[in-house]
């Protein structure tokens, strides 16, 4: 729709839609991880993560969380809108890789990359 204004979530909209928005309880929402059911410890039959296969797996190879999104840890990060840092413009890496540790896939983790690099 032409109407429609399209961006990359910010970080705090990535996580609250990670841990499943707002039909979450405030018990659920304290949890590290939620593919599927929450957990607070990422386990293979959930996630790629820590070089599992070795490379990114198709989208929806393992459960959704409770609002139906796929891969919210591991396999390929995500780009978020936020700009951070000092000086110089950053932006949050959310998610995790298919070859991070299950720390860096949980859902309040973020890295960064510089606001200017290309991509391809």
């Amino acid at each position: 729709d032409p109407h429609w204004t399209y961006r990359l979530p910010t970080r705090r909209e990535w996580e609250y839609a990670c841990r499943g928005g707002p039909g979450v309880s405030r018990a659920a929402a304290g949890f590290d991880f939620y593919a599927g059911d929450p957990t607070l410890r990422l386990f293979p039959e959930r996630a790629n993560y820590k070089g599992c296969f070795g490379r990114p797996v198709p989208v929806a190879s393992y459960r959704p969380n409770v609002l139906g999104l796929y891969d919210m840890h591991g396999n390929a990060c995500e780009l978020g809108e936020d700009h951070l840092g000092d000086g110089k413009f950053w932006r949050p890496l959310l998610g995790g890789w298919w070859d991070d540790e299950p720390e860096k896939c949980q859902a309040n983790w973020y890295g960064t990359i510089p606001a200017d690099t290309p991509f391809r």
